[in-house]
């Protein structure tokens, strides 16, 4: 199965290949966030495991050369994270 994502995502053309590991972030991490609310734990959580888990360094469904011609998406993705952290705060 991971060899099949894997080739799916980068052999057709890199276009394809950005377009469908966006989908597959985007897909892992809304069905992680169902997880994590069911064992009451905060988005950023599963949202991190996520990215661990499909990233280069684990079971490589994200290719090395998506990561680096999208750098601008981590400062996004980190104003998000900081916003859905914000929701726990209370000053009471």
């Amino acid at each position: 199965m991971l060899a099949y994502l894997r080739n799916a995502v980068g052999a057709a053309s890199p276009e394809a290949g950005i377009i469908a590991s966006t989908a597959l972030m985007l897909f892992l991490g809304y069905a992680a966030t169902r997880v994590t609310k069911r064992l009451h734990l905060p988005n950023v959580t599963a949202y991190i495991l996520v990215g661990i888990l499909i990233g280069p360094y684990c079971l490589n469904l994200i290719p090395a050369y998506f990561i680096h011609g999208t750098g601008f998406l981590a400062d996004i993705a980190l104003a998000f994270i900081a916003l859905s952290v914000g929701e726990f705060f209370r000053f009471s």
